[in-house]
């Protein structure tokens, strides 16, 4: 039987490694489990693809929720960039709370 590489996969993107180190630290159980079924690359592209996806739609809807248009842009760049990044940091709270860490 050959151990399991803990090197992080390729392809798998920013959130699937951070599921599977999730899994690994606090879900032994399903994270054995996948690497026995050979599922855990496929599993964890999923994830990351729907926390992509995710973060998409509530960076859009927050964008049309705030009120951040391209006219704050051109008008006061610096605003736009603490509204953008703190709309960012909310988008990616709720995916590690929704996707991640579940």
């Amino acid at each position: 039987m050959k151990l399991y590489d803990m090197r992080p996969p390729k392809g798998i993107g920013k959130w699937g490694y951070m599921h599977m180190v999730y899994l690994r630290e606090y879900k032994q159980d399903m994270f054995a489990e996948l690497i026995r079924q050979g599922t855990l690359q496929t599993y964890l592209r999923q994830i990351d693809a729907q926390a992509r996806e995710r973060m998409e739609t509530l960076m859009i809807q927050g964008m049309k929720h705030r009120g951040i248009t391209e006219d704050l842009k051109k008008h006061d760049q610096m605003e736009w960039v603490r509204q953008m990044q703190n709309l960012q940091n909310t988008a990616e709270e709720n995916v590690k709370l929704d996707l991640i860490y579940c």
